[in-house]
């Protein structure tokens, strides 16, 4: 049920920042279910069993959508060329194999997985487990072309491809732009550093480290530099904790870990002895005014500058897609933020048959965002190699949400249908052990722990698209894409049961409902007096069952006003 959207679960549940958790409803009793845990729970048991005793001879898995073909005629088994092999072109080729497309994926390094695989170190997401769910979308015939980069994409539909999907990632890192960085040895980037260290090569930084940034590359980078064997790692930010842009629990896991934080300081200038590294200038900084991010902006305090000792320097501020190793002649239109314009809703760019997704056409953002962009990519291309809309009118409409208010939630908890269990605690590695090396830091649930974690969701959502229904029905009769429509049928009467919204009544709780067992609302009195009810039609006390009342209270039209 989960690879349905996404065929990184074990990857994603790694490394997620779950915007989902933001929405649970859970969160207004206490705290949020454990999302992205528990598919991570899930998908790490399933392929434990699957070493164990193989993988099933069936593969349940549906197409992405009801209406893509289970099997595609000979004829119209057309290629598809991915360039990227990231996140998003990976999912984009899982989708479009599984729809009977012949899919081959274009990668410029000698690995594959993007910025997963390069950009994410191995104490978050091991490369075996990134590795493993690569080869799950290779076993579905999907080709990948390693060191292979792409210069020529009209070269691309020469050689017989009829679609192509770019997401070639944001690798390019920005620079600070400041006097000495172009200059001194010991000066790195977030980006290309990362890289380095997880292709294998050697890196050296020294004893002191000063990594400026405040997002998760930045947290990354130091507490990489301190897996390498660095023994003071800086982290300089301009703004305060509270507005850096890394995850939270990332920067508490990075302070356990010896790592500093700088906050309200600016590099002005990277100072050198004899050409290499010895020390970043920066200034005190203020906040002012919030710019257009909605973050208040940081100015600079006059007389304030004061120097950090440091033996290496590592911007890790920004990174944006390399569009420069596509040749003149590729046609395609760029914004000013160096990404490719694309129709959001389709990701189509301004060239027929050619779409874009992930960071190279969105900015650099999550790794759950890419994987949505690849699925988005591939229907896009399935239907417009089939001919037929970009978007069905479902997919045009905003999707239905479930909002529970304090009162309902309340009610839940009196009518004992709440666990109130707090938040399973996720297990980690000890600092001690795991800041020597690459470990894992984060650990899996528990069997008890993801069961126990489960046992707290509300059960409020709505339909989920599981597709299970799609799959029981044998009248095929379910259409996930079908949106409202009117219709008009001549009949001779309307009968009218629309049925309607009990009132609850734990809201009055000086009615006592939900505290004392005696005390039902009127539906579950007419349960009670009828026949095929839970007594029988007998009237009974519900405290003991067995006990006929003498005297019956009846509170009408009160409390519900």
């Amino acid at each position: 049920v989960i690879k349905q959207y996404n065929p990184f679960p074990a990857t994603v549940g790694r490394v997620c920042h779950h915007p989902c958790e933001d929405e649970c409803n859970r969160s207004k009793l206490d705290s949020p279910v454990a999302i992205c845990a528990l598919k991570r729970f899930v998908a790490d048991t399933v392929y434990d069993k699957w070493a164990r005793e193989g993988r099933p001879a069936e593969d349940r898995e549906l197409h992405p959508y009801p209406e893509a073909p289970t099997e595609l005629p000979a004829e119209d088994r057309r290629r598809v060329a991915v360039v990227g092999a990231g996140p998003t072109g990976l999912t984009a080729g899982h989708f479009l194999a599984r729809m009977g497309y012949q899919v081959t994926i274009f990668e410029a390094l000698p690995v594959a997985g993007g910025m997963a695989r390069v950009g994410i170190p191995a104490y978050r997401l091991p490369h075996e487990v990134l590795n493993y769910e690569i080869d799950e979308i290779l076993r579905l015939g999907v080709e990948l072309e390693l060191n292979h980069p792409i210069r020529d994409i009209n070269k691309l539909f020469d050689e017989g491809f009829s679609a192509v999907f770019l997401a070639i990632g944001a690798h390019e890192p920005q620079k600070l732009r400041i006097p000495g960085e172009d200059d001194a040895g010991g000066m790195f980037h977030g980006v290309p550093f990362l890289r380095s260290v997880a292709l294998g090569e050697e890196v050296h930084l020294g004893d002191r480290v000063a990594v400026v940034g405040g997002g998760n590359t930045a947290i990354d980078t130091a507490r990489t530099a301190r897996r390498l064997g660095s023994r003071e790692v800086t982290i300089v930010y301009r703004r305060t904790r509270a507005e850096m842009p890394a995850n939270e629990w990332e920067i508490d896991e990075a302070l356990e870990e010896g790592v500093n934080l700088e906050i309200l300081a600016q590099p002005v200038e990277v100072i050198s002895d004899n050409g290499h590294v010895s020390a970043l200038r920066c200034v005190r900084m203020e906040l002012g005014e919030p710019d257009e991010s909605g973050r208040r902006r940081p100015i600079a305090i006059e007389g304030s500058e004061f120097d950090i000792a440091c033996d290496a320097v590592v911007a890790a501020i920004a990174q944006a897609p390399e569009i420069s190793f596509l040749d003149e002649n590729h046609g395609l239109r760029i914004t000013r933020w160096g990404t490719f314009d694309v129709n959001d809703a389709t990701l189509e760019t301004n060239r027929e048959a050619i779409f874009a997704g992930g960071d190279a056409a969105a900015g650099p953002g999550a790794l759950i965002e890419g994987v949505a962009a690849g699925r988005r990519g591939a229907l896009s291309i399935d239907r417009y190699l089939r001919g037929v809309p970009l978007l069905t009118p479902r997919e045009l409409m905003p999707l239905p949400t479930t909002e529970l208010t304090d009162a309902e939630i309340a009610g839940m908890v009196a009518r004992g249908e709440v666990d109130t269990q707090p938040r399973v605690e996720t297990p980690k590695a000890a600092v001690a052990e795991r800041v020597g090396d690459f470990r894992e830091v984060e650990l899996c649930l528990s069997e008890e722990q993801a069961l126990a974690e489960a046992e707290r969701c509300l059960s409020c959502g709505l339909c989920s698209e599981c597709y299970q229904c799609v799959l029981a029905c044998k009248a095929h009769a379910i259409d996930h894409q079908q949106a409202p429509y009117e219709e008009t049928l001549e009949v001779g009467a309307v009968v009218l049961a629309p049925g309607y919204r009990l009132y609850d009544a734990q809201q009055a709780g000086e009615l006592g409902y939900g505290r004392y067992a005696n005390v039902v609302t009127s539906m579950q009195f007419e349960r009670l007096l009828s026949a095929s009810g839970p007594t029988g039609g007998h009237i009974t006390r519900l405290s003991d069952h067995d006990v006929e009342p003498e005297r019956i209270a009846f509170l009408q039209c009160i409390g519900s006003r």
